[in-house]
């Protein structure tokens, strides 16, 4: 496989190489959101301070992949059947699929790269079905490399 510098490449992606390379670009600082996850200690005080992570939101998911390969990709939703769930979990799982469609080379024959992932949520979350849509798809892009760095 040849090194791509994203930075030279244009957009949309020819190859699922570049598509790969594109993806990774990070995103602006601007659509980077930041979320406190648990108290820790910090100068001697135990819940003075927060384990930070960094996220981004499912709409910046759907905009990278619209400027980097627009038309050229889908998206499948599957629930989890109850015997993988394990018993008496608070938990709320589906599938998603991200699949790209791009040749491996220029002028070659389209080819399908899947990327797939859990997303969850906890049965009596106020977020809803929404949400765990959300989780599914921006996991299954992080993937395919999407935010991947966050």
């Amino acid at each position: 496989m040849t090194n791509i510098d994203p930075s030279t490449m244009t957009q949309p992606a020819r190859t699922q190489a570049e598509a790969a390379a594109l993806f990774r670009r990070p995103f602006a600082p601007g659509a980077i959101g930041f979320r406190a996850m648990s108290k820790v200690a910090y100068r001697g005080e135990p819940y003075a301070g927060a384990q930070v992570a960094a996220y981004i939101g499912a709409q910046s998911v759907i905009q990278r992949l619209n400027a980097v390969v627009p038309g050229r990709w889908r998206q499948q939703f599957q629930s989890i059947p109850a015997e993988f769930v394990p018993a008496g979990t608070r938990r709320v799982y589906l599938a998603c699929r991200l699949i790209v469609t791009l040749p491996v080379e220029e002028a070659g024959p389209d080819i399908d790269a899947v990327y797939e992932d859990l997303g969850e949520i906890d049965r009596a979350s106020l977020a809803g079905v929404k949400a765990l849509y959300s989780d599914a798809r921006k996991r299954a892009a992080v993937a395919a490399g999407i935010g991947a760095y966050l």
